[in-house]
């Protein structure tokens, strides 16, 4: 990643002087019309530069990338429009400075808008996202637990019993909801004391445990499909 960035700089830092070279090789006539033009250009450079270190910085995972794609898109789009601009504006130099001044407004308006709107969405996307994995933990964590007991016996029929359990957790419903918490407390607290005998009990004395905690989860998805 940092490799990247680094190269990603360099080759920022090589157009933008590229690009002086060019304007002030050939752009002779630096009127107000051409400074307007330029400066309006160099917004945009920046503008590159803000939004890469925004969206790349140090702790940027692979996540934030993808849904920073549509902003990085936006960013590049408004670039090339503002470079095609400013050079119209720069070679025909001889056009009101009020019209090139409105002119680029416009189009960085434009681009505000529609860059606010993606940071939006990818805020939005993100929050949605943040949500579903704790909506999912539950069930993640209960078959951790069932995992974690089915290492630690070496009774056979309890180890069916607790393979059993894993199958119908790991095939419920993985999506969560808020009125589903004190049922998810009791199923949490019913492994929980499972966990603190499954060592020291036999089989058959916990066979009861076993059913009321497949009878909860069985309410759980029942209640989950009404839910969606």
């Amino acid at each position: 990643m940092k490799n990247n960035k680094i190269m990603v700089g360099i080759v920022g830092g090589i157009l933008f002087l590229l690009y002086n070279i060019i304007v002030f090789t050939f752009a002779t006539d630096r009127t107000s019309v051409f400074w307007s033009a330029y400066l309006f250009t160099l917004l945009a450079f920046a503008i590159q530069v803000i939004v890469f270190m925004m969206l790349y910085k140090r702790n940027t995972t692979a996540h934030d990338m993808f849904f920073g794609i549509p902003l990085t898109t936006i960013s590049i789009l408004y670039f090339i429009v503002q470079i095609i601009a400013g050079t119209l504006f720069m070679v025909f130099s001889d056009i009101s400075l009020r019209v090139t001044n409105i002119s680029q407004i416009v189009i960085f308006a434009v681009y505000l808008i529609l860059a606010i709107s993606a940071l939006i969405a990818k805020n939005t996307v993100e929050n949605i996202s943040e949500k579903t994995k704790e909506r999912i933990l539950f069930i993640k964590l209960l078959e951790n637990d069932i995992v974690s007991m089915k290492n630690r016996v070496s009774d056979p029929a309890l180890h069916t019993r607790l393979s059993s359990l894993s199958e119908l957790i790991r095939y419920s419903d993985p999506m969560s909801h808020p009125s589903l918490s004190l049922l998810e407390q009791k199923i949490s607290n019913k492994i929980s004391l499972l966990s603190d005998k499954v060592e020291v009990v036999k089989a058959d004395e916990l066979n009861e445990m076993f059913d009321e905690i497949e009878s909860l989860m069985a309410d759980r998805n029942r209640k989950c499909k009404i839910l969606k």
